[in-house]
């Protein structure tokens, strides 16, 4: 199937397009990138280089799609970091564009806003964006447990709170809801993973490595995407896709260095091509749980 995956875009890396794109096409997938920045690496590092895509650049891109007669092919838009409200827009005129041509397309988006301990990183606008706009177009929404916050309006603290604010979003569009980055109290520690429809409910849970790694939450984006355009009912495509980010976690946990919080090190990236099989034919696996 073909896949426009409009995201961020790193040189060094595996963050955004970065990582989306090679996974894809690692499941069978075509797949139409458009960055929304282009940059160095993830600002993570000590210094960045680059910086946002002009959105008619955006425009042109999606337009010489549309002027080809190509959106017809398109089985979903992947949607992930904007970069400018800008882009933003472009990007769901898209998702318009695409659906005007293909009905049955999806729109899967990840509304990157931040996480903790960081807290927001985009501005105010980006924030309404997605909450005013993205939310009500989508058909699968993917926010972490602190954007879920955010975007609900509702503090969580349970997984039945997960559960009821998670529904609140899909009263307003997506069919499909999955939470991420959720602490869990098993021994030892553990991240768990909800995929939450307007009837029922599913949880993955993991293992949690001590691992800073960027572009978990673009990865898992990209594998449920793969494998739930596959075929994969969405609780098997969830399984497969948190499955798959874990072995990537843990083998860049097992790679890591020490040093000062400013080296610049090859195990603070998730080891995406090195290790794309495991991504893939993740073992061990790790299955749903109906809640």
């Amino acid at each position: 199937m073909s896949i426009l995956s409009v995201q961020s875009h790193v040189t060094y890396g595996h963050v955004g397009n970065s990582a989306a794109v090679f996974i894809l096409q690692s499941l069978g997938h075509r797949v139409w990138p458009v960055h929304t920045v282009q940059l160095s690496n993830h600002p993570g590092y000590p210094h960045v280089g680059g910086g946002v895509v002009p959105a008619e650049q955006l425009t042109a891109i999606f337009n010489g799609l549309r002027d080809n007669n190509w959106l017809d092919e398109c089985a979903a838009v992947l949607g992930g970091y904007m970069g400018s409200l800008e882009n933003a827009d472009a990007t769901l005129k898209a998702v318009g564009l695409v659906k005007h041509h293909q009905p049955e397309a999806f729109y899967i988006c990840d509304p990157v806003i931040g996480d903790r301990p960081e807290g927001v990183y985009v501005p105010k606008e980006i924030i309404d964006f997605y909450r005013d706009q993205a939310l009500p177009e989508a058909d699968v929404f993917t926010p972490n447990l602190f954007e879920l916050e955010i975007l609900s309006g509702a503090a969580v603290s349970s997984v039945e709170d997960i559960c009821a604010a998670a529904r609140t979003l899909i009263k307003r569009g997506p069919q499909i809801v999955i939470v991420t980055s959720l602490l869990t109290q098993t021994p030892g520690g553990g991240l768990a993973t909800l995929l939450v429809t307007d009837n029922q409910a599913w949880h993955v849970e993991t293992p949690l490595y001590p691992c800073k790694a960027k572009g978990a939450g673009d990865v898992f984006a990209a594998l449920w995407t793969g494998h739930w355009l596959n075929g994969n009912p969405p609780e098997a495509a969830l399984a497969r896709a948190v499955s798959g980010v874990c072995s990537l976690v843990k083998a860049t946990a097992d790679a890591s260095v020490t040093g000062p919080v400013t080296q610049v090190s090859r195990s603070a990236e998730l080891p995406v091509v090195g290790h794309i099989n495991e991504a893939l034919a993740p073992t061990p696996f790790y299955r749903p749980n109906l809640l």
